[in-house]
């Protein structure tokens, strides 16, 4: 865990005819609607949000070594052989391997990574992810960490419960069984359905399926008995 002295950088964004950069050469990989993720130098990302979020760049600092945070709290920057989404990354590993099913030891530590961001977030911010999008998902040197990027989809918590007024796309999203029949807003809902969430997204990561929750292979595992601890009692068990 990081100290309390936090790296502060600045940068200007600016739009180009044939391709955006930043002005210091910063190209963007990724723009999306939510954050733009962008490669400044061989070895150095910037996460750029598209409306300051204090409590979601902190979660990242707090769990990536010798990141920094820009002084607005709308973007941060680390060092990195690889990023990419987390479709790319699939879709990587398909090219290698036949499939887009991850290997166990990949879904484990994406647990391990988002299920510690997530606690993180619950303790010092009282905030959590409602759903889970694996196109906000952040895949750093082919998966050896993954970081959740989503100002929407984190909820402030009140009475241990969090409030949904926007809608959004079921099928696009990894969700309770709860919000899957969910049919009007704004809905109440306990914080602790983010784990359920994780839990879904995992046996997904595994399957390659949406509609499978069949783990069966890897029964009697770590990451077997994690799993279904958050799909149906939403909690988190250290793995």
């Amino acid at each position: 865990m990081h100290t309390n002295n936090i790296n502060y950088f600045k940068f200007e964004c600016l739009n180009d005819e044939n391709f955006k950069t930043y002005k210091q050469n910063h190209v963007i990989l990724l723009s999306m609607n939510e954050f733009e993720l962008c490669k400044n130098s061989s070895n150095n990302f910037t996460i750029k949000l598209s409306k300051p979020n204090k409590a979601l760049l902190m979660s990242l600092y707090n769990h990536i070594e010798g990141l920094s945070v820009s002084s607005e709290y709308n973007a941060c920057s680390f060092n990195s052989v690889n990023v990419q989404t987390h479709d790319k990354f699939i879709e990587s590993q398909k090219k290698l391997n036949g499939t887009i099913r991850l290997r166990y030891e990949i879904v484990e530590t994406l647990v391990r990574d988002i299920c510690q961001q997530v606690s993180y977030l619950l303790e010092t911010h009282r905030k959590c992810f409602y759903v889970m999008q694996t196109k906000n998902i952040i895949v750093i040197d082919n998966g050896s960490k993954f970081l959740y990027v989503s100002n929407n989809e984190l909820l402030d918590i009140k009475d241990n419960s969090i409030c949904i007024r926007r809608p959004f796309a079921k099928d696009q999203c990894f969700l309770s069984s709860e919000l899957a029949s969910l049919n009007e807003l704004p809905y109440t809902i306990n914080y602790n359905t983010t784990y359920c969430s994780i839990g879904e997204l995992a046996t997904f990561c595994l399957t390659g399926e949406r509609t499978s929750s069949d783990i069966e292979d890897i029964y009697g595992t770590k990451l077997y008995w994690c799993i279904k601890r958050l799909v149906r009692e939403r909690c988190f068990v250290n793995l």
